[in-house]
């Protein structure tokens, strides 16, 4: 009798503590969504990871409601959202569910690899199965996913990848962004996949509709792909069809010098007007001085008419001929004077080219040709142009004048590769009543790797004095492995100038392992009044990650006492 009323007595506590917990899920929920109260619509996200909800029903409404907020105008809500997503367990099948409504989050991270990839491969090849997931913006993110995931399980990942590669009704919806971003993306999970994809890439090679997108997969795979292959690539470029021709040789610069088995059949290509002369030269100059034997058909090309090919076309083959000149070294020298002229095409690419091929081959102007180039030109002369300036032999004083009066992003990198022999310059850019040039020669000090010591301790002087050269500064020194340079980093964070603040903050957040020793002076700024001040040092604090740091960074962020 005791047992008849117990079984009652515990379904109608049990109700009773579902309604509960369910009121509450409502209420996080609703906090989390609508509160004007950022501190508050964090906590929400926090709390509704941390119940374990029962029924399922309340957890896939708790799920749901944390992945609505994954684009959130606001990024700590998104990463308190994320974190708690990880603490949701939902059934496979229920988390794919939920997922196809917001594709961009990832569901690797939330339901696991192993779990996630056999649904995202039904997913990529039969939308048709299952409800609402014939979109193309799908497809795009689900192929997307495999770039991140493609690796764990690449015998499940690399047939799904390569037969939706191949459908002919995926990539091809007229109008639609994503479907034609989908081709790329199942390519790119290709390349990120490696190894075990380039079988079934080779394959590839010799179908019309794909090749492409096998050749981008097998150009961009890091690293390169294995030099065993280019037998079959010599085969494919002597033998097959001219789409796959073409296929092959961005995969053969891909690989470089170790592909030099293909220089006498890139030669011949040379003299094939059936073939894009740029791409041939391209691969010829990867393959560096073991391409020297195709130094006299590449000068040959250089001076062809190109009586067929348009304006641009006829300038692109000069330029890669050219670069592949430079690119093969010593052997290219008796190139030198016709690499010279074509410092004057009237095609920009080409001088480009040129100067850059001077370099290489040991040959570079001297500090007034260039200076008259620059000057006298009609175009803004690019990077390529002004490294050359940086790579004179001494002296320096003509090469820096320009450098540093040049208003240009670049020109500081360029003189800071000069390195020591250009630091008494770069100093006496500091007190320059031309803030541009004080801005140039501090970042060029910066980035200089080997710092004297009386240098540093001038410009560390110097950034205390004026906002710009600390602005300018406070980057390059954050990357250097000098306690006396961290040091002065961190000071700026109690600058009162929040232009000053920011720079430190920002320069420390872009490291890709930022110091604990940055933890104090960070904690220091949270919660600044100048909110992107705040912002960047949660990112830091977050990336050096010690539970010191979390816990600093939850306390301010989720608006806790101290």
């Amino acid at each position: 009798m005791k047992r008849m009323v117990l079984i009652p007595l515990c379904v109608f506590c049990l109700s009773i503590t579902i309604d509960v917990r369910a009121n509450e899920i409502g209420v996080l929920i609703e906090q989390l969504h609508e509160s004007k109260d950022i501190y508050e619509r964090r906590r929400a996200a926090v709390r509704l990871g941390e119940i374990d909800a029962h029924p399922r029903e309340l957890r896939i409404q708790i799920a749901s409601a944390l992945l609505a907020v994954a684009l959130d105008k606001d990024e700590s809500v998104q990463y308190y959202a994320e974190n708690a997503l990880k603490q949701v367990r939902l059934p496979a099948e229920d988390a794919l569910n939920l997922w196809v409504n917001y594709p961009y989050t990832a569901l690797g991270d939330w339901i696991g690899e192993t779990a996630a990839i056999p649904l995202l491969c039904e997913l990529l090849n039969k939308p048709e199965n299952l409800p609402n997931r014939s979109d193309p913006l799908l497809r795009y993110h689900t192929a997307r996913q495999f770039i991140h995931l493609g690796s764990v399980m690449p015998d499940i990942a690399v047939p799904a990848l390569i037969k939706a590669l191949r459908n002919p009704d995926f990539g091809r919806v007229p109008g639609n962004d994503y479907s034609r971003d989908f081709p790329p993306q199942v390519a790119f999970a290709l390349a990120a996949i490696g190894e075990p994809a380039i079988p079934d890439l080779l394959n590839l090679l010799r179908e019309e509709s794909v090749c492409y997108w096998a050749s981008t997969a097998l150009s961009v795979m890091n690293p390169p792909p294995p030099e065993t292959i280019v037998p079959e690539l010599l085969d494919i470029l002597a033998h097959g069809p001219q789409h796959s021709q073409f296929a092959v040789l961005d995969v053969l610069e891909r690989i470089g010098e170790p592909a030099k088995d293909a220089v006498p059949l890139l030669i011949d290509a040379l003299s094939d007007n059936s073939l894009a002369h740029s791409e041939v030269a391209r691969a010829l100059g990867a393959m560096g001085d073991a391409a020297e034997a195709a130094v006299p058909a590449l000068i040959e090309l250089l001076e062809a008419p190109f009586p067929d090919a348009s304006k641009q076309e006829a300038a692109l083959t000069r330029a890669s001929v050219i670069d592949a000149l430079g690119e093969i070294g010593p052997a290219a020298q008796v190139a030198l004077p016709k690499i010279r002229r074509a410092l004057n095409d009237e095609d920009l690419a080409v001088p480009i080219a040129a100067a850059r091929a001077l370099r290489r081959l040991k040959a570079p102007l001297s500090a007034s040709q260039l200076k008259t180039l620059f000057w006298d030109a009609d175009w803004l002369l690019p990077y390529q142009v002004l490294q050359e300036l940086g790579k004179l032999p001494p002296p320096f004083d003509d090469a820096i004048s320009v450098l540093l009066e040049i208003r240009m992003g670049n020109a500081p990198l360029i003189l800071a590769e000069i390195g020591q022999p250009a630091v008494p310059a770069l100093l006496n850019a500091l007190t320059s009543p031309n803030p541009d040039v004080r801005r140039t020669g501090a970042r060029a000090l910066a980035n200089i790797e080997e710092l004297p010591k009386q240098a540093l301790d001038t410009l560390i002087e110097a950034m205390h004095d004026d906002v710009a050269i600390a602005r300018s500064a406070v980057r390059g020194l954050a990357q250097k492995d000098s306690e006396q340079a961290l040091n002065a980093v961190f000071a700026l964070l109690s600058h009162k100038q929040k232009e000053v603040r920011l720079a430190g903050v920002n320069a420390l957040a872009r490291l890709e392992t930022p110091p604990q020793r940055a933890v104090e002076p960070l904690m220091a700024v949270l919660g600044d009044a100048h909110q992107p001040v705040h912002y960047w040092a949660v990112i830091t604090l977050r990336k050096i990650g010690i539970p010191e740091a979390l816990q600093a960074v939850d306390r301010v962020e989720l608006g806790l006492k101290r």
